[in-house]
């Protein structure tokens, strides 16, 4: 069951009220609109909901300094104890939530003054007193979940129960009225529903997975359509991006959705109206940068390529994703500019009319990586990979599906010189070059939601991809140049 957020102010819980000079430069992918507390598929049990974020948009991030939510208990005067978590996947590509990470335990809402109650919770890790220290993170080449954990079962309705806010995603159009997928026009129920605007492809909206849930008293484990009211604060500077398009996400009319986007139209945009929407949809990305106090009306930069680098080079300034070999790379560096006395930027890339040739190019592209890399004084510093999926299916591209017990073999022809691999997940992809049946050079990594672009060494006959996931068939596409 979804409940609709109650008229209810919603109050700030902050457990650790001290702020400190720590840098909590934000990432979130959610719209910024919420439209219902929920539980994911628990119901009244107890059980666990996390919020997904791929290799592809958070790599290089290591130490988390502030978790931000919403909590709403439809009567907080009965206590329900929840556990903030940190998740990763397990060998069959699902949330691994009998092994999380527990980062804050034996949370409560505050039991006064009771009745219907939401709080915007906030947890600061900045290592000064009274606050916990900041928490290491490592960021693993397929997904790294924020979770809840729901510890003890409720009577979940609408007088009673605790959930946490969300922005329903609309892949599940056929509930929906008005304009499928124009995020401020969107209705349920009579009410108005934000939605979060992924990509519609082949008439089908491109469900990103990123939301998962228990379900069946925890003994399944199954992906929702929806995403968290989540903001993650981490040391390092930040890199997020945004889909631009005022028509789909509303202005400052009432209702609207904020513009740019970011949410998971910003994983997925349409830069072409490729999903042939009515109006067309022409999306511009956007990016955002946060680089708190430590680069305050500093300087930033942007690299871009289309093909990340399997091992990351590691730099004075953190290391560095983008492969600065690949044809797009030679775009950048492109600025940013200057900063403001925040530590913050955004950059707009313009890309004209329908039929202007840089969307007609944007959307060949098979990935679009991003970092940036910040600047103030003799300090700089690179922030995350940021990557964006022009075209699920591109030109001259192939889909195919692996798994670790059931790899996937290609010949090679005589004039292939390179393999692109993208990732669309879940889990890791390896390609291995063989001569015969015999593996030629190393194993390469390809990340989930990234391209590799790999050149093919002369002798090799074929190439095998496989995937570190048992029994999830992990999705890809690839194409010999």
């Amino acid at each position: 069951m979804r409940l609709f957020l109650a008229l209810v102010a919603a109050a700030t819980l902050c457990p650790n009220l001290v702020r400190s000079q720590v840098d909590q430069n934000l990432f979130r992918k959610w719209d910024q609109t919420t439209e219902y507390t929920d539980r994911g598929r628990n119901g009244g049990s107890a059980g666990y909901i996390s919020q997904a974020f791929p290799f592809g948009i958070l790599a290089g991030q290591t130490t988390l300094t502030r978790v931000e939510y919403s909590a709403q208990d439809f009567n907080v005067g009965t206590a329900e104890p929840f556990n903030l978590q940190i998740v990763t996947l397990n060998s069959s590509g699902v949330p691994d939530y009998a092994k999380a990470q527990t980062i804050v335990a034996n949370l409560v809402l505050p039991q006064s003054p009771g009745g219907n109650q939401a709080y915007r919770v906030t947890h600061n890790f900045t290592g000064v007193n009274p606050n916990p220290n900041p928490v290491p993170i490592t960021v693993p080449q397929d997904q790294i979940h924020i979770a809840w954990q729901f510890t003890t079962s409720t009577n979940w309705g609408p007088t009673d129960g605790l959930g946490i806010h969300t922005s329903w995603a609309g892949s599940l159009g056929s509930g929906f009225s008005g304009t499928p997928l124009m995020c401020q026009t969107n209705t349920f129920n009579n009410a108005l529903a934000h939605q979060e605007i992924p990509r519609r492809e082949n008439s089908v909206l491109v469900d990103p997975e990123l939301s998962w849930s228990t379900a069946n008293n925890s003994t399944q484990t199954v992906p929702t359509d929806q995403s968290w009211r989540l903001d993650l604060g981490f040391a390092g500077p930040v890199l997020n991006g945004g889909s631009n398009n005022t028509t789909y996400n509303g202005t400052s009319t009432a209702g609207a959705c904020p513009n740019p986007n970011m949410g998971y139209a910003s994983l997925d945009p349409d830069f072409r109206d490729i999903g042939g929407h009515t109006p067309g949809r022409f999306d511009d990305p956007t990016w955002f940068v946060e680089g708190g106090s430590t680069f305050a009306s500093g300087f930033a930069v942007m690299l871009m390529s289309t093909s990340v680098l399997p091992t990351p080079i590691p730099t004075p300034f953190g290391n560095l994703y983008i492969n600065l070999a690949d044809p797009l790379a030679a775009v950048g560096p492109v600025p940013i500019g200057v900063l403001d006395g925040s530590g913050a930027g955004k950059l707009t890339f313009n890309m004209g009319p329908p039929n202007s040739s840089i969307r007609q190019v944007a959307i060949l592209l098979p990935m679009w990586s991003t970092q940036a890399l910040l600047i103030k004084g003799s300090t700089a510093k690179l922030t995350n990979l940021y990557t964006m999926r022009p075209n699920l299916k591109p030109a001259n591209f192939t889909s195919a599906q692996a798994t670790a017990t059931a790899p996937i073999q290609m010949s090679r022809q005589p004039t292939n010189t390179t393999i692109y691999v993208r990732n669309d997940g879940r889990g890791v992809l390896s390609v291995v070059q063989k001569v015969g049946q015999n593996p030629f050079g190393p194993t390469i990594k390809v990340p989930e939601f990234t391209g590799v672009n790999i050149a093919i060494a002369p002798p090799v006959t074929s190439i095998e991809i496989s995937t570190n996931s048992a029994t999830t068939k992990v999705l890809y596409r690839y194409g010999f140049f």
